[in-house]
């Protein structure tokens, strides 16, 4: 069955304008929709239940992220070979979780977004804000090299939306955990935060900045975890305001929305 009779029976097939729109700019699905003895609707559907975190969202960031594709691009380019999280090392949720941090940012519309770990990310959120016009990111890397790595390589339209900044961690115990606090933060709150790092240990699991903060965060708060599942635990443990969780868990990207 050709690809062009494939995607000729999905578009006219009954399917939400949004699933049309995505097939026609699918482009190429190779051998996946050659499988003789399921129906095109199974072929389809099946598609987007277990490829989903990968290739719609890659498409959607192509087709609605206003150019971002060819900023993270343009990112990975100048960044050295050895540099952590190239869109080529990336597993099939990467753009998965792209797509979700680019949109929570144009939906909430933070004034300030903290970040622990500089990397591809960080050109996801500041051109967010780029195309929210407004707001700014500020990058904590607790490794100098990658730091210095991050800041040279971003896009230089998106430099006034973001400051990467090398922040030491110490290590600290919380409540008998032992963990990291990074040692230079912001001033100023923020009402967004992604966390990815820094860099964790077998004996130290968590970042507890956040929780240093926690009375000072305003009622918007919106936090996404980056598959740290005993730093998602920590926190939901000790964070002493009241949070709606969910969990995400087929993306590995936990989220925290302050209630009050």
């Amino acid at each position: 069955m050709s690809m062009i009779y494939v995607q000729r029976k999905l578009t006219n097939s009954v399917l939400s304008p949004r699933k049309k729109q995505l097939i026609r700019l699918v482009g190429q699905l190779g051998s996946f929709y050659q499988h003789p003895s399921k129906s095109i609707k199974w072929r389809f559907e099946y598609y987007f239940k277990h490829y989903s975190i990968q290739y719609p969202a890659k498409l959607m960031l192509q087709a609605r992220g206003r150019g971002i594709m060819n900023y993270l691009n343009r990112f990975a380019a100048v960044r050295p070979p050895d540099a952590m999280g190239g869109l080529s090392q990336g597993g099939p949720r990467e753009y998965g979780d792209y797509w979700f941090l680019y949109k929570m940012v144009r939906k909430r519309k933070p004034r300030i977004i903290w970040e622990f770990g500089s990397d591809n990310s960080t050109i996801i959120l500041a051109k967010a804000l780029f195309d929210n016009g407004y707001g700014f990111l500020y990058s904590m890397d607790a490794i100098e090299k990658w730091s210095q790595s991050t800041r040279d390589s971003i896009p230089v339209e998106l430099r006034r939306f973001c400051q990467v900044i090398y922040s030491p961690v110490e290590e600290v115990t919380y409540n008998g955990t032992p963990g990291f606090r990074h040692s230079i933060l912001p001033k100023i709150i923020p009402n967004f935060a992604y966390l990815d790092g820094p860099p964790l240990t077998p004996e130290r699991q968590v970042a507890i900045d956040l929780l240093e903060i926690e009375n000072q965060l305003p009622d918007d708060f919106f936090l996404v975890i980056d598959d740290r599942k005993t730093n998602t635990r920590f926190l939901n443990e000790h964070l002493k305001r009241q949070y709606v969780f969910r969990s995400r868990v087929r993306h590995v990207q936990p989220v925290f929305e302050l209630v009050r």
